[in-house]
């Protein structure tokens, strides 16, 4: 292996967990003082240093960092203005009534929202001073946040037998080994196949990059490799709520969904259903159901006999386990 600084180093066994870099958004204005993104430690000590003169913010983007940014804003009492492109928060994942209660919980902290439109430029000279959008909108703001995915640091690999598609990551089997014997990859970077679904998966979360990092470390050092097993999650507590993401939470053409919510309790659950059986859920407000539906997915259980009893709030999901 050869490092950009030309040092070379013999291997064994390599392990890939280069991660992500924020997408950048390829518009005017986006390296301005007082655009942040959130993914170093660097990015933190920079946000930190601008809050206490903030007067407004803005935050774009319509999924988990940006719930960091609003949680930031309203600790900190600043007046925020939320742009998505999408219809809703979550788009693909919650349905109309849980964007709703999404929707009904940010009016409760004053969050000014706009949906179905994307920043077209930055303002300012060197500070920025807010966004104009794609529809004409401008967004007063000297502190903006930015969370509109990740690209994944895959260059290097390009054009060997380990690259696949640029930005794409690598893809491994379920051992988290690529196409390279000995070489390895955990972590947001990997794209493996899972066999709890038999598909291949990537997930960008903590959590699944600590337990791929575990599992492949083995791998490597182990003489009977065990494949990576585990039904992926991820929870945030954000402006009241306790967010969960389980499993495969998506939609698909493949996927039926059933969804309940109680707007007055803000609690809210989507159920994704494949042939026959549970692959996801989503659960706001509802943790305790995590267990139960993690038993569902991985167990295969067949479930869809209780559509009905699912879109019931009242309905105890442990009792499909029986």
């Amino acid at each position: 292996m050869k490092t950009k600084s030309g040092e070379l180093y013999s291997f064994d066994k390599l392990l890939i967990a280069s991660g992500g870099s924020p997408r950048a958004m390829s518009i005017p204005g986006e390296n301005l003082a007082g655009v942040f993104r959130l993914q170093t430690m660097d990015d933190a000590d920079g946000l930190v240093k601008f809050l206490p003169e903030a007067q407004k913010a803005v935050v774009v983007g319509g999924g988990f960092i940006g719930l960091e940014f609003l949680e930031i804003m309203q600790a900190h009492k600043i007046p925020t203005s939320l742009i998505a492109r999408d219809s809703h928060f979550f788009n693909g994942v919650l349905d109309q009534n849980g964007g709703e209660l999404m929707n009904k919980n940010f009016e409760r902290f004053g969050i000014n929202l706009i949906f179905g439109d994307e920043a077209l430029e930055f303002g300012g000279k060197e500070r920025v001073s807010g966004l104009r959008t794609k529809k004409g909108l401008v967004l007063e703001g000297d502190i903006v946040g930015v969370g509109i995915g990740l690209k994944m640091n895959d260059d290097f690999t390009l054009g060997t037998s380990v690259g696949v598609t640029p930005g794409r990551g690598i893809r491994t089997n379920e051992f988290l080994e690529t196409a390279v014997p000995g070489i390895f990859a955990a972590g947001d970077i990997a794209e493996y196949f899972d066999v709890i679904f038999g598909r291949y998966h990537k997930h960008g979360n903590w959590t699944n990059a600590f337990l791929q990092g575990r599992a492949a470390g083995q791998n490597m050092v182990g003489k009977r490799p065990a494949a990576f097993k585990n039904v992926s999650f991820y929870s945030i507590a954000n402006l009241g709520l306790h967010i969960t993401f389980l499993g495969e939470a998506e939609d698909a053409e493949d996927v039926e969904t059933v969804s309940r919510m109680d707007i007055t309790a803000r609690r809210y659950e989507r159920f994704f259903l494949r042939e026959e059986k549970l692959v996801g859920a989503v659960l706001i407000n509802m943790f305790h159901d995590k267990p139960a539906l993690t038993e569902l997915i991985e167990k295969k259980i067949p479930v869809a006999r209780a559509r009905t009893d699912l879109a019931d709030m009242s309905f105890d999901v442990k009792t499909l386990l029986g």
